[in-house]
């Protein structure tokens, strides 16, 4: 199954699964403890390929240098599913407030070093938190499995 993203900006989520509490060192913010379980990673894609090229760096394992603290993260964790919309009135920290309210927000600056919101990372109750995610008007999704093919011939 070819995947669904477009090669246009847009704003994304990461739903992503730490199966073990993990302590990793997340540049400038040092030592991070995270708890297993699942999280909620908000990004913004503006630059060439869009939400195409820049999800598919966030999922290939190989070869890629960590240069934004959700590199960190992916390393010890998986991807679950992927959502996205093209919206252009929706942006990170809209979206990232919005999803904290039916989860716990991460209690650092994580993936928000350019911008004055709390962070991009949310630790989540999984299910519910994804659903009212995918209930959000404007926003796409897919489950990794259907999609394995979306890391492939990525710079």
């Amino acid at each position: 199954m070819k995947h669904p993203l477009p090669a246009e900006p847009g704003i994304y989520v990461l739903c992503i699964h730490l199966d073990e509490s993990r302590c990793l060192a997340v540049g400038a913010l040092g030592d991070v403890a995270f708890p297993a379980g699942s999280y909620l990673y908000i990004g913004s894609a503006h630059g060439p390929g869009g939400l195409k090229a820049r999800i598919g760096r966030h999922l290939r394992q190989d070869g890629k240098r960590v240069h934004w603290h959700i590199d960190v993260l992916l390393q010890a964790a998986r991807v679950e599913s992927v959502c996205w919309t093209i919206d252009p009135a929706m942006g990170e920290c809209v979206l990232a407030q919005r999803l904290a309210r039916s989860g716990l927000r991460f209690p650092v600056g994580f993936g928000a070093s350019d911008c004055h919101c709390g962070g991009h990372l949310i630790q989540v109750n999984g299910e519910k938190a994804i659903s009212n995610l995918r209930a959000m008007e404007g926003m796409r999704c897919f489950v990794m499995e259907c999609c394995q093919d979306i890391s492939r011939g990525v710079e």
